[in-house]
């Protein structure tokens, strides 16, 4: 799948990641590793609602940041790739957004975390008086994400239909010879781990990839695909890479995808299965598969990818309309906010939070 919206051109020096992915299992986040408060030395939680600054927030506490030297890591919202979801500084003090359906608690209250709540710069009698909006627009938003889980969902057991057949057709044998060939050539392994990073998103406004690993690689292989091979063989190269030691950052499409990215930091190179206009070279799947038993197998397969543009299509719709509410709802926050004091706040704050790196 090649229609993914590049967010933006980042730099190797800029580093942004969604915090979590739309899946078929509900929203998957990686909060509790990113946001591990015995790894930092503070956590500060945002309490809020659509549309009340928390995103303003945190990108002013994280261009501060980057002015007095510090890297700031963003993580954007899943749902909403145009809104932040964390920000991590130096690797040392991380600021994110608490509020549900991804609720964030303090675990160690006041000695490494504390709360930023921006409910005291609403006006509640505004709000009271949109109680019914309210109401209407947070379930409008509910049935329709867990409208576009259960799509997910099938478009997950398809994508595993698809695998098993071609698996059938795939010379495996042939496929871990190449494999093991192919990552001798990555230098020697740096013993670490494999850690999911997300750069794809099934969002409320389309389909978002974040190009950050490719503006960190220096070499990029591109796995083309041959009827769901390219998945079974990016499946395996994770785990060869594994084995063999290597630390790498895997990502994944939840549009029928599965490992879409592997990336090794300390090698700076890329295996994805996107296109990429910095491709070093192709690996074509087409030589690990059995054109004859591919010919028993390629009717099935290609009834699944045709159910899944279909299933794909809901999802689009159904988050297309979760959207409409979610917007609905920041409209009807942002209204009820005091964006005046909120803003003195923030700077108080902001400059408390980059003082703390400081001392």
């Amino acid at each position: 799948m090649n229609y993914y919206y590049k967010y933006e051109n980042l730099t190797a020096a800029d580093e942004r990641y969604f915090i979590g992915e739309n899946t078929g299992d509900g929203f998957i986040s990686e909060r509790s590793l990113i946001l591990n408060e015995s790894r930092l030395d503070r956590l500060y939680i945002i309490k809020g609602a659509a549309g009340t600054g928390k995103s303003t927030f945190m990108n002013a506490v994280a261009k501060e940041s980057e002015k007095k030297g510090y890297k700031a890591v963003r993580y954007l919202c899943g749902s909403d790739p145009s809104s932040l979801d964390a920000v991590v500084i130096d690797g040392r003090i991380a600021v994110a957004d608490g509020t549900a359906p991804h609720v964030l608690e303090m675990e160690y209250p006041g000695a490494s975390s504390e709360i930023i709540d921006m409910t005291n710069f609403w006006d509640k009698s505004k709000l009271i008086a949109e109680r019914e909006n309210i109401v209407a627009l947070s379930e409008r938003k509910r049935r329709r994400f867990n409208n576009a889980y259960k799509s997910l969902k099938a478009i997950d057991l398809l994508r595993r239909d698809a695998e098993h057949k071609i698996s059938e057709a795939i010379n495996l044998e042939k496929s871990e010879e190449f494999i093991l060939r192919f990552i001798r050539g990555f230098g020697k392994p740096d013993r670490g781990g494999r850690e999911r990073k997300s750069t794809y998103a099934v969002s409320m406004k389309g389909m978002f990839k974040l190009p950050v690993f490719e503006s960190m690689a220096e070499n990029i292989f591109k796995v083309s695909d041959c009827y769901s091979s390219g998945t079974v063989f990016m499946n395996l190269v994770c785990d060869k890479l594994s084995a063999a030691g290597y630390g790498i950052n895997v990502s994944y499409d939840h549009l029928g995808g599965g490992v879409r990215e592997i990336f090794l930091p300390s090698q700076k190179i890329l295996i994805t299965a996107d296109e990429s206009d910095k491709v070093t070279k192709t690996l074509n799947m087409k030589r690990f598969v059995n054109a004859d038993k591919l010919a028993q197998v390629k009717g099935g397969i290609k009834l699944s990818l045709k159910c899944r543009e279909l299933f794909e299509n809901d999802i689009k719709n159904d988050l297309s309309d979760a959207g409409e509410a979610h917007f609905g709802l920041e409209k009807i926050y942002g209204k009820s906010m005091n964006f005046e004091s909120l803003s003195e706040y923030t700077e108080l704050k902001k400059n408390e939070i980059i003082s703390s790196l400081e001392s």
